[in-house]
């Protein structure tokens, strides 16, 4: 064979197996179906978990018109006790939602339009292919040796499983938003000369699209550091090539000034529209969990973490302490640092923070890689007070640097052993296949967890599976069928009306057995946790709303509520009163209604609902006149009160039918009673 033909050969075989490497599009056409293949099952997902708040009950994404108010109200607009600001996360539900609302002929009858969940799961995943492209383009900008780099990078992000919470719950956009926006401000300083003037386009878009990143999640702050920390590895000649700056720090000082100035502006209208800069201190996780040492406690976090890129066997929801780490594995809360793994983490952390420094001090680039994932992690690490103490989402912004330092390792072995050979020698072998286990075992993961986010029923029960102790695992699967009894009796009532009944049947034996659920579920909550006291309040709403109240269920409730008169379920003792009054209402059990009523109003005097009812307990008992100044009370406090005023009206017709001193009232001239509201 010629010279000539043996070179034809070899660069044969070299360039199928490195079809990618010398094609960028290719590549990104490769990430593209990886993202597509892995999450495409997440698009037939319901809302769940925080969906619920954030999106099907929150009315500023539900029309144009609400466009000024996401930018001058918390979000969600209902829970302002949250401290959250991220209107250019609701900016793109509000654009979702235009596209998935589907009217119905039910409408007409008093029912929410319904909302098609797939344009915001595609946006979902189309936004994680942007980051993942962003990724792919930054591994190449610094470590652009080998386009393997790149791409195995980005492969390892795309389908990395910690990432499954971001993509395939709808809420998750504020993290890959935040993201999207974050490493576009950072590639656009990337490919920006350093003495560029502050007002040139890349610098403008630079400083828009962190102020965007701002305005999507808080993790965003961290960007002027990695900014910093990348000038000094990358570009340090260039800087002093900028002499008139006075040297590194003057320069860096300068250059950062504009970030500095943008997030200022942020802190100022997050201030003037949420009223402080953080979440409030009753909100934070240790001020609820005051028995947790915070520093060991985040120390075994970084570990968990950690284990969750390397080895994510156990995704979960919800973590506290006892804290799932492996199938049948929980680590129990710490007792103080000097416990074992509380000191591991500090020694892992140290390690990690050391070994970036030392590289730092060296001027090695790859110190940015390790220095990236402790750096973007600290808004989440409770040094500053957080709401939780670890959830999978934080990781998708700290991952990118990890990603990129897998994707350099596994890229320079296979490079070292395949440079001076065009053909695949065992090593370059063994190390590809490798890489292709690896990425087909994390895209199996991801699509098995895609399936437990399908609705809050699969969501909860795949915490039963990893964390059966869990605190609120029994409550949340309690509302969770709860709510979908709603949702079938509903529609059960309406077809009934429409003469629909065979359909109306199926819909009215489905709300039944989610009710018996919920009812069981919420017992199990109540013998696991007494001190949960939403589960006594929703297991009430139930049993008031229940088609045949049950005396057995009522008093077993009650005795409950006795029994577990805990410090926690004091603060909310009314709402069980009121709850249980409501369960006798719905028995006709007036007198019992009458005693819970009077017992909620001299825990909570200032709810006109339980002087209403106070006063169709009255009524319905035969005593009208004390009736009566119960609800002129009601209109009194609170004029445009629904339910006394009907309240008020029905009693004229009494009186005008049969006198001043009316009979009982019949079922036609029942009294209003307000039910409690479900918990969430």
């Amino acid at each position: 064979m010629t010279r000539k033909a043996k070179s034809r050969r070899s660069h044969k075989s070299k360039s199928i197996l490195f079809l990618i490497l010398e094609n960028r599009l290719y590549s990104l056409v490769i990430i593209f179906f990886l993202v597509v293949i892995t999450f495409a099952n997440s698009t037939r997902n319901e809302f769940t978990y925080d969906d619920i708040p954030y999106i099907k009950d929150n009315k500023n994404v539900t029309s144009l018109k609400y466009l000024p108010k996401i930018f001058s109200e918390p979000y969600p607009p209902h829970m302002p006790e949250l401290g959250l600001y991220r209107p250019i996360v609701e900016v793109s539900y509000m654009i979702d939602y235009a596209l998935g609302i589907r009217h119905t002929e039910l409408e007409a009858l008093g029912l929410e339009p319904e909302i098609d969940k797939l344009p915001f799961h595609i946006t979902n995943i189309l936004i994680h292919f942007m980051v993942c492209v962003l990724v792919y383009v930054i591994a190449l900008r610094l470590y652009s040796e080998h386009r393997l780099v790149a791409f195995m990078s980005a492969g390892i992000f795309a389908v990395m499983p910690a990432h499954v919470e971001v993509v395939a719950s709808v809420v998750g956009r504020a993290e890959s938003l935040a993201t999207l926006f974050y490493l576009l401000s950072f590639y656009l300083v990337i490919v920006s000369p350093v003495d560029e003037s502050y007002f040139s386009l890349k610098k403008l878009s630079a400083y828009l699209c962190f102020l965007l990143a701002l305005l999507s999640k808080e993790m965003a702050i961290t960007l002027p550091l990695v900014v910093g920390v990348y000038l000094v590895l990358f570009r340090r000649d260039e800087i002093k090539r900028a002499s008139a700056y006075g040297g590194i720090p003057g320069f860096l000082v300068l250059y950062l000034l504009p970030y500095v100035c943008v997030f200022l502006m942020y802190i100022v209208t997050r201030i003037n529209v949420v009223g402080y800069v953080g979440i409030a201190e009753e909100g934070t996780y240790f001020a609820k969990n005051p028995e947790l040492p915070p520093v060991a406690s985040m120390l075994i976090v970084f570990l968990a973490y950690l284990k969750l890129m390397i080895f994510p066997d156990v995704l979960h929801i919800d973590y506290n302490f006892p804290l799932p780490i492996f199938d049948g594995v929980r680590i129990p809360a710490p007792t103080g640092i000097l416990a074992p793994l509380p000191l591991l983490g500090l020694f892992v952390l140290l390690l990690w923070l050391g070994l970036g420094v030392y590289l730092f001090i060296r001027r090695n680039k790859l110190a940015f890689l390790l220095l990236w994932f402790p750096v973007t992690l600290f808004p989440v690490s409770n040094i500053i007070p957080f709401g939780d103490i670890m959830a999978e989402r934080f990781l998708y912004l700290p991952s990118v640097g990890f990603c990129i330092l897998i994707g350099w390792v596994f890229s320079r072995f296979i490079l070292l052993h395949s440079a001076h050979s065009p053909r695949l020698n065992r090593q370059t072998q063994i190390a590809l296949a490798v890489f292709v286990i690896v990425m087909l075992a994390m895209m199996y993961r991801c699509i098995k967890r895609n399936a437990d986010w399908k609705d809050s029923v699969a969501l909860w029960n795949s915490v039963e599976r990893v964390d059966p102790d869990n605190y609120d695992l029994h409550y949340a699967l309690g509302h969770a069928y709860q709510e979908l009894r709603k949702y079938y009796l509903t529609r059960g009532n309406i077809y009934q009306q429409l003469g629909q009944l065979k359909r109306a049947q199926q819909y009215l034996r489905l709300a039944e057995k989610y009710e018996n659920l919920a009812i069981k579920s919420y017992y199990t909550s109540i013998e696991k946790h007494p001190r949960y006291y939403e589960s006594y309040h929703n297991l009430a709403e139930l049993l008031a709303e229940a088609k045949h109240p049950n005396l057995a269920e009522a008093a077993r409730l009650e005795k409950f509520l006795v029994d577990s008169a805990l410090p926690d379920n004091w603060k909310h003792i009314d709402m069980f009163n009121y709850a249980l009054g409501a369960v006798y209402v719905k028995m006709k059990k007036w007198d019992k209604a009458l005693t819970y009523f009077r017992r909620a109003i001299r825990f909570n005097p200032n709810k006109m609902d339980y002087y209403n009812n106070v006063g169709a307990a009255l009524a319905s008992l035969g005593h009208y006149q004390m009736a009566e100044k119960f609800w002129r009370y009601v209109l009194s406090r609170d004029p445009f009160n629904e339910a006394a005023e009907k309240n008020l009206k029905r009693l004229e017709n009494l009186k005008r039918l049969y006198g001043t001193n009316p009979i009982p009232p019949s079922e036609k001239f029942k009294f209003s009673t307000k039910t409690p509201q479900l918990q969430k």
